[in-house]
């Protein structure tokens, strides 16, 4: 039957809509109403007597002992404890936490790091002995073509995809959605569109394939230099918690963090600053951030395990050789190149102090007696 047909009528025909009438009448019809027919008025005019069923029908079983109410079991299921004093590891002195998305206050970063951690800098740059090695190393062809086989490995060529979080900033696709024709344009930038959202594509996870490349290049580092001291010594360590506790002006501080990658080696890298140098840098004033606090940046909480920990155990006979830190957070602008400084430091200052405290021990605290040298890496 053709549509136009009926469309094109005069009049219409009724609309049928059954479904809707059936809905009603089983709605009036499902419950039975009760009707008062008067016969408990006629049974009492006639003489009857009228008695309730329960004051006639006993029960001949008797109970021989009273049922017990019914007490419910308890779930199995652990609920999350309360942060306050009935937690057992509440302690009444708060740290001050600077974990893996903490955030310093914009254009201090840096200088509040180095009040945290009491650091100076000595010379701007990377040492003069790791520049010079740099300078006299030269790869092959053969070692340029493995890295860019590797590279595309670990990010084009990976088995593993999953469904990616959505993209911060889309690609500029010609044309911004917010303008109209109405009004004249507005200048947004051409960098991202703007209230453009993008739907989420699968691919490979940013925190695995830069694993994967971070994993990938010190492989060929160790492949392409034999010659390198205690290289068949050395332990990669993959995805560990540094956590180190200590105080700074009268407040309780600790960092805790995911490391992704480090190397450990058997002997101490020789320090760059000889102890002169170390000594002359008592001199050095602190970057003066008036006035405000070295711990601004910092949540303090009450519940925490007060445990230091390092990737290795005490009495181990390795030692914090390299340490990379990688920067996985879907939204880049979070942090600019003065939050990557003092991420940078917070980390190797921390890795530097438990190594120091599994040399000389926890409650050392006088001046060691040489400085305790740790390359970091924050991409």
């Amino acid at each position: 039957m053709r549509l136009t047909r009926v469309l094109f009528r005069r009049k219409l025909p009724v609309r049928r809509n059954h479904p809707i009438n059936f809905n009603n009448a089983w709605q009036e019809g499902r419950t039975l109403p009760l009707t008062d027919t008067d016969d408990q008025k006629v049974l009492t005019s006639m003489g009857i007597p009228v008695v309730s069923p329960q004051d006639v029908i006993q029960s001949s079983y008797v109970m021989p002992y009273e049922v017990p109410e019914y007490d419910p079991p308890k779930s199995i299921i652990r609920e999350n404890l309360p942060k306050d004093e009935s937690h057992p590891l509440w302690k009444d002195r708060p740290v001050h936490t600077f974990g893996d998305r903490t955030y310093f206050p914009v254009n201090h970063q840096l200088d509040l790091a180095k009040n945290l951690t009491k650091t100076v800098e000595l010379d701007v740059g990377l040492p003069s002995r790791l520049i010079q090695s740099i300078e006299k190393t030269s790869l092959s062809e053969e070692a340029l073509s493995s890295v860019e086989d590797m590279i595309k490995e670990t990010q084009m060529f990976d088995a593993i995809q999953k469904k990616l979080p959505f993209n911060y900033k889309v690609p500029f696709i010609g044309w911004h959605p917010v303008n109209d024709r109405m009004s004249s344009k507005t200048p947004y930038p051409v960098t991202m569109s703007w209230q453009y959202k993008e739907a989420r594509k699968y691919g490979i996870p940013l925190p695995r394939s830069t694993l994967n490349l971070t994993r990938g290049l010190f492989r060929l580092l160790d492949q392409f230099c034999p010659e390198a001291k205690d290289i068949l010594h050395r332990v990669n360590h993959e995805k560990q918690i540094l956590r180190q506790y200590f105080n700074r002006l009268g407040s309780y501080t600790r960092v805790s963090v995911h490391l992704p990658f480090s190397v450990w080696s058997p002997h101490l890298i020789k320090p760059y600053a000889d102890t002169n140098t170390t000594k002359s840098s008592i001199s050095l004033k602190l970057p003066d951030i008036h006035p405000m606090e070295p711990q601004v940046g910092l949540w303090p909480i009450n519940v925490y395990r007060e445990e230091n920990n390092l990737p290795i155990m005490d009495g181990s006979l390795l030692r914090a050789h390299t340490l990379v830190n990688n920067y996985t957070n879907p939204v880049p602008d979070l942090a600019n190149e003065d939050q990557f400084a003092a991420n940078s430091l917070m980390l190797s200052f921390a890795s530097a102090l438990g190594q120091a405290r599994l040399l000389y021990g926890s409650e050392f605290s006088d001046v060691l007696p040489e400085p305790i040298t740790v390359h970091f890496i924050n991409t």
